[in-house]
């Protein structure tokens, strides 16, 4: 679980598939605005422990708080707010989550608070 929020985080969800480009694949840092709608729902696979694994995932943009990114949405719950997005696991008490990743806004750009 931990690995796949921090995967998306670091906008390393396979959108940007070299294999299947003849284009260099980019960088985390400059993939900003993938063309995805906010809500847009899509599969992906990635590679877990050697083995393929089909994830579902949701785009979300908040300008509120300066974010555009995915999370995996069978695995996680969203809450959003107009000052921050939280992610809590589908297996937690969302008042009292174990297993959750916070995206709150600063002047120095979005922060995260997380307990993975």
């Amino acid at each position: 679980m931990a690995f796949l929020l921090l995967t998306q985080l670091c906008g390393c969800g396979g959108q940007n598939n070299a294999a299947e480009s003849s284009e260099p694949a980019e960088s985390a840092a400059t993939q900003i605005g993938t063309g995805r709608q906010d809500g847009e729902r899509f599969e992906d696979v990635i590679m877990i422990e050697g083995m393929e694994e089909t994830v579902r995932y949701e785009h979300i943009i908040n300008d509120s708080i300066g974010i555009e990114m995915d999370y995996d949405y069978e695995s996680l719950k969203r809450y959003s707010e107009s000052d921050r997005e939280r992610f809590v696991s589908v297996y937690d008490d969302p008042e009292k989550p174990e297993i959750y990743l916070d995206v709150t806004y600063s002047a120095e750009g979005p922060t995260l608070s997380q307990r993975l």
